[in-house]
């Protein structure tokens, strides 16, 4: 069964609580566990720049990706040192240590009280208790966000931030995200990285997508399920998502298209590079880096709204 709400398709999920958002059910029928509607959950808000999400429980473990300040993560399980956590705006599952900057809740849903996000590659901002700093990146998520005075309330923490920094509202058109995502240029490639000082090239995307106030899956394939294919390369548009494949056909790599011919993605770092229907183009080397695989379109209907979040109906 499907709902639409603002433009955004919701499922009846099978405990039959309520609604979940398009691509929390894409997960379910991927096999991941089911968030647990009308149930007590353990819901921790992320207060400090950045949290590493580990493959396994231990600092020497690959990191799977990041979260971000604001963002959500549903708690699991608990054992001592490290914490086994599911993250709320994209179903990444992973280990974080358990002296990290967060605060947890006990609640039966998650709350949608997201009502800004930072643009700015490193934003500073305040504490209003103390005036010490708060380095966010950006893409982090300020709670309960007032226009007018700048300040913004996240799980009790009160920050003073530069209005200069941060959207909110009706977030930014999807060309003026495109010269945000070319304020990224020459950041170093990361496996799982977030932020500015490291990012892969699906985080890059996910992460220029929620300026507009829309989010998407955090993997290249998986984000690659979303929205309605381009034929032909001269038919993109900025904003569309081309997708990239590896001899074997498997999807490793996304980019945004940010004009006729052009591409911005991260490959060694973030970078601009040409696009033809063969693929990325190095004009540097005058040899193609990666070989295209589809050009996806996508349009409001298959987004997930920032401000929705995953939240009974």
């Amino acid at each position: 069964m499907c709902k639409n709400c603002f433009g955004t398709s919701w499922f009846f999920h099978p405990s039959g609580h309520g609604y979940v958002l398009a691509f929390v059910y894409i997960r379910i029928n991927s096999g991941k566990r089911y968030i647990n509607f009308g149930k007590m959950m353990t819901i921790g808000t992320v207060l400090c720049g950045v949290i590493s999400v580990r493959a396994e429980r231990s600092h020497c473990s690959e990191m799977l990706t990041q979260i971000l300040f604001g963002e959500r993560f549903m708690i699991h399980e608990s054992n001592g040192e490290w914490l086994f956590v599911e993250c709320l705006h994209d179903g990444y599952e992973g280990f974080i240590a358990s002296n990290h900057l967060f605060v947890s809740e006990q609640c039966d849903k998650p709350t949608a009280d997201v009502m800004a996000v930072t643009t700015a590659p490193l934003a500073i901002a305040s504490k209003l208790s103390d005036g010490s700093n708060v380095y966010l990146p950006a893409g982090s998520l300020l709670h309960n966000y007032d226009a007018a005075t700048g300040i913004s309330e996240t799980a009790g923490l009160k920050l003073q931030h530069d209005p200069n920094t941060v959207i909110c509202g009706s977030f930014m058109k999807p060309l003026a995200a495109m010269t945000v995502a070319y304020s990224w240029i020459n950041s170093t490639y990361l496996w799982g990285g977030r932020t500015v000082f490291g990012v892969d090239c699906s985080g890059f995307v996910q992460l220029i997508y929620r300026l507009s106030g829309l989010e998407l899956p955090r993997d290249s394939a998986q984000q690659m399920i979303m929205g309605e294919e381009v034929p032909f390369v001269q038919q993109a548009k900025a904003g569309d998502l081309a997708f990239f494949q590896e001899e074997d056909g498997r999807v490793s790599h996304v980019g945004l298209i940010t004009g006729p011919g052009k591409i911005i993605h991260c490959s060694g770092s973030v970078r601009a590079d040409l696009l033809d229907q063969q693929g990325i183009f190095d004009a540097t080397t005058g040899k193609y880096t990666h070989k295209l695989r589809l050009i996806k379109r996508v349009e409001l209907n298959t987004r997930t709204m920032i401000s929705q979040q995953v939240f009974t109906k």
